[in-house]
């Protein structure tokens, strides 16, 4: 379906940036540390397949964009998948 998205839209008309066409990783643990944080993966801590029952995780130090959104009082979720390692987040 289609979405409203009024901010976005802002933000395109404002500065032309375009949110498509943008791939940094190749591994889906590396795409998501880079999309939840904003950072590169190898900036983030996740350089590699995080797999299962790894401690391997984004650096604790480093917040999401979530804790970013709420505090400009955004209301946030997660759903789906996470794959990104055990961690105090």
């Amino acid at each position: 379906g289609v979405f409203n998205t009024p901010n976005l839209n802002k933000l395109w008309k404002q500065s032309g940036i375009k949110l498509n066409y943008h791939y940094s990783n190749t591994l889906c643990s590396t795409s998501r540390s880079s999309l939840l944080t904003g950072r590169y993966s190898w900036r983030n801590g996740v350089n590699k397949l995080v797999r299962p029952f790894t401690m391997q995780h984004i650096d604790d130090d480093i917040p999401f964009i979530s804790e970013q959104l709420k505090t400009n009082g955004y209301h946030t979720g997660m759903f789906g998948k996470y794959h990104l390692g055990y961690s105090s987040q």
